[in-house]
């Protein structure tokens, strides 16, 4: 499926290749969308790579090529919602970064540069006068620029505009598991300019975009996306909308188009040249409204049950995917995790210890500074009576020149571990340990 070439945005519909379609079967869903008309659209500062002011805008052609990825989703069957434009505010078409939106609740922005901040009264005004249960983020966070829903999970993007920090407040506050994945290309600064969710199993993504160990946890969690060229993150191809079938997606990524029609997919090219001048595109004009009905399942960790675990690193240890692979397997025993993710300070775990009252905390070391950090750690826990009988355990690679030995292991045991699970044990251990654990807690 296409736009047409002529001025109007219906939609011309082009046969799909009959094999793909007889091998998969799309199925699009109706969805609820927000968006924000460009009354007010220019580039008169520069916060991103894209923004040039000494560039003039097209207004009347900025307000056509929005005009018509509106059109193409009411066609679509899709329903689309406004919020009125605010003068001063040229950056508010793009609705997508005005919150997150799930289950009747919305998590307002909190923007990191002073030229938006005033969308977030705007936004929050909207969504408050509409009956969800609305706040704005402590952190800084910049809604669905970097949150994405995928399934049951939060795909959560940071490096350039999100305080990392925010993770743990979206996870709290919706309910949901959230993956935290770092951005390090500043023409890609959100999550939606790097990655797109096509349905609950499947994205697409620009890997260049994302830091190492990042592209590690999108290869296992995803191991079936399709992967997008570098002309295609260059022509804004990654923000695009899924409804399961359809993906309408900025023109000029063609090698992306082609993957999707060949995965059974419908892409249909919209132009937002003279939007992408913002650094925006299909996504960033789109703020979707999930309403309870329509929203995915939710992992059991998330609706109740379980323990509460906090999963974290020593502060020395930068890796991540140790966190993201002990959070899934802990999500499928059906306890609920808060993964602080790599690099946590001593103090800030305490902190969050101290805020949440978990029922066990899990430390991981792949860098072998397990022993090393893990002393002062649990002593630092230890030494605060609130949690003074928390279970913690710690885990991993503990010592640099290979297994630790019984000496270290015990030493970690007398500084106050519960538990210590040297790396080679296997998970088998660990979940005897936290099956016991929770029938202690429910007796």
């Amino acid at each position: 499926m296409k736009l047409s070439a002529g001025g109007d945005a219906r939609l011309a519909v082009t046969e799909p290749n009959p094999e793909v379609s007889a091998a998969i079967r799309r199925t699009a869903t109706k969805h609820r969308y927000l968006m924000c008309p460009p009354t007010y659209f220019d580039v008169v500062y520069s916060i991103n790579p894209w923004m040039d002011p000494s560039k003039p805008v097209d207004a009347r052609l900025a307000f056509l090529q929005w005009q018509r990825i509106r059109d193409v989703f009411v066609e679509l069957g899709h329903a689309v919602e406004l919020i009125p434009p605010v003068p001063g505010l040229p950056d508010m078409v793009f609705a997508a970064n005005g919150a997150t939106v799930m289950d009747g609740r919305a998590l307002v922005a909190r923007f990191r540069y002073d030229e938006r901040t005033a969308e977030s009264a705007a936004y929050l005004d909207w969504f408050a006068a509409r009956g969800y249960q609305a706040r704005q983020a402590a952190w800084t966070n910049e809604g669905e620029g970097d949150f994405l829903v995928a399934g049951g999970w939060l795909l959560a993007g940071s490096g350039f505009r999100t305080d990392p920090r925010s993770h743990a407040e979206s996870e709290e506050f919706f309910g949901r598991p959230v993956i935290g994945l770092t951005l390090v290309d500043d023409n890609y600064y959100h999550l939606d300019t790097a990655l797109a969710v096509l349905d609950q199993q499947t994205v697409m993504y620009y890997p260049a975009a994302f830091a190492p160990g990042s592209q590690e946890i999108l290869r296992a969690l995803f191991p079936d996306a399709i992967i997008a060229t570098d002309e295609d993150a260059r022509a804004f191809g990654l923000n695009a909308i899924s409804d399961g079938r359809h993906v309408v997606l900025p023109a000029g990524a063609t090698s992306l188009s082609a993957q999707l029609r060949e995965r059974g997919f419908e892409p249909i090219d919209v132009e937002v040249s003279e939007l992408l001048r913002a650094g925006g595109g299909v996504k960033c004009c789109t703020l979707e409204l999930r309403d309870p009905a329509a929203a995915e399942p939710v992992p059991a960790a998330a609706a109740g049950g379980g323990l509460s675990v906090v999963v974290t690193s020593v502060a020395s240890d930068s890796h991540n995917w140790n966190l993201v692979y002990l959070q899934l397997a802990l999500t499928e025993l059906g306890h609920r995790v808060l993964n602080l993710g790599p690099c946590v300070p001593d103090e800030l775990l305490v902190s969050e210890c101290l805020r949440v009252r978990p029922d066990l905390v899990v430390v991981s070391s792949v860098n072998g500074h397990g022993f090393i950090d893990g002393v002062p750690l649990i002593g630092r826990i230890r030494a605060c009576p609130e949690l003074a009988a928390t279970p913690v355990v710690i885990g991993g690679k503990l010592g640099i020149a290979g297994p630790a030995g019984h000496q270290s292991r015990d030493q970690l045991r007398a500084a106050g571990f519960d538990a210590v699970f040297e790396d080679g044990s296997g998970m088998a251990a660990f979940r005897s340990f936290t099956e016991r654990l929770m029938m202690s807690v429910s007796t």
